[in-house]
């Protein structure tokens, strides 16, 4: 059952729903409750292809961990997937006129004046957090300013944005379902913040979740998100590439995807065998695999320099999610497309560390930290009364 301190998430999948009831401890365990998940229609290119078929699946996982817990859930923190989001980073400054020593309301009001999202017609920023700080006028990086004297604080703050819209949609929904309180993560920022320890991300991190119909490439240092962008582009374009080419089904495509090994070179004969004994050639197969991948290569290569903060070229670039990280070579296959050493990324969580449960982790992770207490660094603004309307 549902204990008093635990979160309910909702991670949104392009072709699934999953929400998880559970809380992350002191010691970094985590206890889980409840977990429920539906198929539905899903997303691509921030569209949603059924908006019925959205409502259905979500009120199918409410109704799952309700079932399972024996409650019904009261507040759920749902992450904002990489194609409803935006980044803006902004160099704000506070000039104390004397020598001051910084506290967290500082850097509180330091991001609230460089929110000017409130009547922005697209945009609501959920969080806010930074990159790296610098005091007075000198060039020396700061990640952590509180108990420091300056005449002048600056930061290159993160402003995490959702779409109205999706707000809007899921505020409306959850109102038809009885859930008043709600808040918005950013599903990207969740796992950059969630699958690695803060040494590293002080020094940038790359991370490109492929998932099912979706990819998202997020670029972050310290705290903050520094670029997001993302593409209709999955796992599932790999499936309907081998069932639209062999002329099989797509579900004898999903098996046989599972199959593939690009590591190995086969000969003509040689056959991949789905659960239901359909038998593919395994060299075409595998050309038709290295095809969408080469073609994900070259959409991640654009997401990673749209960053205008450009992070060095020897950082790797972590992969994780369900679309292509369990496919043996293809981790291989993007590093030489790419030209980036890339390196698999999943959560540390027994019976949950695989990449398909890294942004499902990652938003129990960061839920549990702010469902605990206010964040040092105040990644969220306010409740959504406020986002929605300014009071």
């Amino acid at each position: 059952m549902l204990l008093s301190n635990d979160v309910t998430v909702l991670d949104i999948g392009s072709g699934k729903l999953m929400a998880l009831a559970g809380k992350k401890t002191a010691k970094n365990i985590f206890n889980i409750r409840a977990l429920a998940e539906a198929a539905y229609d899903g997303y691509q290119q921030g569209e949603w292809l059924s908006e019925e078929s959205l409502f259905a699946a979500l009120k199918k996982v409410l109704d799952g961990i309700k079932s399972e817990t024996g409650k019904r859930v009261k507040k759920l923190y749902i992450g904002v997937p990489g194609e409803f989001s935006a980044v803006q980073c902004k160099s704000v400054s506070l000039n104390f006129g004397k020598t001051f020593r910084v506290s967290e309301e500082e850097l509180e009001r330091l991001y609230k004046k460089g929110d000017t999202f409130k009547k922005d017609p697209e945009y609501i920023a959920i969080s806010w957090s930074a990159a790296y700080f610098t005091l007075d006028d000198k060039t020396k990086r700061i990640i952590e300013p509180v108990g420091l004297t300056a005449y002048k604080l600056t930061g290159l703050i993160s402003y995490v944005l959702a779409e109205r819209k999706f707000v809007n949609l899921f505020s409306d929904f959850l109102e038809k379902l009885g859930i008043k309180e709600i808040d918005f993560i950013s599903t990207a920022w969740a796992e950059t913040m969630s699958l690695f320890e803060a040494a590293q991300r002080d020094k940038y991190v790359l991370l490109a979740d492929i998932g099912y119909m979706s990819t998202t490439v997020s670029q972050a240092r310290g705290d903050g998100l520094t670029s997001i962008a993302s593409f209709s582009l999955g796992g599932a374009h790999i499936s309907g590439d081998i069932a639209e080419v062999l002329s099989i089904p797509f579900k004898t495509a999903e098996d046989i995807k599972e199959k593939v090994d690009l590591n190995l070179q086969f000969s003509s004969g040689e056959m991949y065998e789905a659960a239901d004994k359909t038998k593919v050639a395994a060299d075409i197969t595998n050309e038709i695999v290295k095809a969408r991948l080469e073609q994900m290569a070259e959409f991640l290569k654009r997401a990673i320099d749209k960053s205008e903060l450009k992070c060095p070229s020897y950082v790797p670039l972590y992969l994780t999610g369900l679309g292509v990280s369990y496919i043996r070579g293809a981790k291989e296959f993007l590093a030489e497309k790419t030209g980036k050493n890339i390196e698999i990324v999943a959560p540390v969580a027994p019976g949950y560390n695989r990449p398909c449960r890294s942004s499902l982790i990652s938003l129990l992770d960061v839920a549990s930290n702010l469902d605990e207490s206010k964040p040092k660094a105040e990644f969220f603004k306010d409740k959504l009364k406020r986002l929605l309307f300014g009071s």
